[in-house]
């Protein structure tokens, strides 16, 4: 046997242990995947409680909430509607989040698909699209330009 037969064996292991490196480490990226969505879904998840829980904790609130989602406040006070804006506002926030987070790969089709449902059932609301109309410019324009093109 010659140098370069003995050389050539010895690469064998070498090459082995670079190609059981490549194993773990996309092993430990597709670990390191779940584990940040699974974050950004609870983070989604507590946002969208909180959301849920200022609205059913003030009764007020409630009513708003529930006047504002069938098209009932064309004659609210300014303050009521400046309310319902704020949380639809708010809740529209929350949307947007999960639209980032899907265009980012941090959120599955599934739950996207789920939110958006719902935001195209409250855009049947005449209150809900007048808020958006005054409100859109306070969020992206790509979420802007998607709620208005497929949600409305």
């Amino acid at each position: 046997m010659n140098w370069e037969a003995i050389g050539a064996v010895g690469e064998i292991p070498g090459a082995s242990g670079v190609v059981i490196t490549l194993l773990y480490l996309a092993t430990q990226i597709r670990q390191s995947t779940r584990q940040a969505r699974a974050g950004a879904y609870q983070t989604l998840t507590d946002t969208g409680a909180a959301i849920i829980q200022m609205i059913v904790q003030d009764k007020e609130m409630a009513h708003l909430w529930y006047m504002g989602l069938n098209g009932e406040l064309c004659n609210a006070e300014p303050a009521e509607w400046t309310r319902f804006q704020l949380a639809l506002g708010s809740w529209l926030e929350a949307m947007e989040s999960i639209f980032m987070q899907h265009r980012l790969g941090g959120v599955d089709d599934e739950l996207f698909d789920s939110r958006m449902q719902i935001v195209k059932v409250f855009f049947q609301s005449s209150d809900v699209v007048r808020a958006w109309d005054q409100l859109r410019f306070t969020f992206s324009r790509s979420f802007s330009e998607y709620v208005d093109k497929n949600l409305r």
